[in-house]
């Protein structure tokens, strides 16, 4: 499930998504879904500061940050 949101008053910066973990989901599997490419797993984790990407629970909210 996707959220995107951006805070109002934050100056029209890139918009970031929200993502709920559903039973399945692997980070590569979102990277391949939302950027493309399933080797951008690693963007995902650093970002959310996921050690382990086999830690994912479903109901877990994920931020999608843009790729630089």
């Amino acid at each position: 499930t996707r959220y995107p949101h951006q805070n109002p008053t934050s100056g029209g910066g890139p918009i970031q998504e929200v993502r709920k973990v559903v039973q399945g989901d692997r980070l590569d599997l979102i990277a391949a879904d939302v950027y493309g490419d399933a080797t951008q797993w690693r963007h995902i984790a650093a970002y959310n500061r996921i050690r382990n990407p086999k830690s994912l629970r479903p109901g877990q909210l994920i931020t999608i940050p843009p790729l630089l």
